[in-house]
């Protein structure tokens, strides 16, 4: 990523973005036209917010660069679908995690969200919605709500990611009903010992609650792993089976931790 490699970057792209992009993109474009393009243009995620921003027009797009009928072929066959970013930002700083994102989530106002629904529906005929945000359900209850009432109204199928912080059986059970099918969760490892480290703030615990509560409301869960956390006990791959035995989640990602220098 640039945000790491800049140097090694820079020798290779007319122009590096650090930070935010919706302005910087408008910088690129100017100082190009000028004669003014320069190696790094950064910005600050303090200055901006998501939320202030119209939803991204499609129409200078290929139909094929937006429509895909592969996000959702576990639950039929040519689902026109595609993704959307209803958010951006994270409330956590898990110590593995390298995402240039603010330390907080910027959310869309509920009138933009179901704006773009509409859009996407009229013009692509979508009839279901991939979240790519880093968490798709709010924490706040007071936020949660009226952004999964949003969706229902919209009616919707959807799928996404999010954190097992902050979810309740409330919201669980509102977001099926919203149209959610499925939700992939950063569980990371289920030794406590290593999510203690990584600073995950859930327990193994909550993780089983979580998957159990999806599994009563008829959502399917995914969950995702990773392997060579420090802290991480000899017996972790044992430790891990079992638990996928016991509690059953419908799909399951492994990734290897890849350390990075800085």
């Amino acid at each position: 990523h640039v945000d790491i490699f800049l140097e090694e970057s820079a020798k290779d792209f007319d122009a590096i973005v650090i930070g935010p992009g919706e302005e910087s993109f408008i910088s690129i474009i100017n100082d190009y036209r000028g004669g003014l393009l320069k190696k790094v243009y950064k910005s600050d995620y303090k200055d901006v917010h998501y939320g202030n921003y119209p939803f991204m027009r499609r129409h200078y797009l290929p139909e094929s660069a937006v429509v895909n009928n592969l996000l959702f072929e576990k639950y039929g066959d040519d689902i026109r679908s595609t993704c959307v970013l209803f958010s951006r930002g994270c409330n956590f700083r898990c110590k593995y995690c390298v995402y240039n994102v603010p330390p907080m989530v910027q959310m869309r106002s509920p009138e933009s969200i179901e704006e773009e629904i509409k859009y996407l529906k009229d013009e692509y005929n979508v009839q279901a919605i991939n979240l790519k945000d880093e968490i798709c359900i709010p924490i706040s209850r007071e936020v949660a709500i009226p952004f999964l009432e949003t969706i229902g109204r919209s009616d919707i199928t959807w799928r996404g990611q999010t954190t097992i912080a902050g979810i309740t059986e409330e919201k669980l059970a509102l977001a099926k009903e919203s149209g959610c099918v499925e939700l992939a969760v950063g569980v990371e490892s289920v030794s406590q010992q290593v999510l203690d480290i990584i600073n995950k703030k859930i327990t193994v615990k909550r993780v089983r609650d979580f998957i159990k509560l999806c599994k009563k409301h008829d959502i399917k869960v995914k969950m995702c792993l990773i392997f060579g956390l420090p802290g991480e006990p000899e017996n972790i791959v044992e430790m891990t089976r079992t638990f996928v035995e016991e509690t059953r989640p419908d799909y399951v990602s492994l990734s290897g931790l890849d350390p990075i220098p800085g």
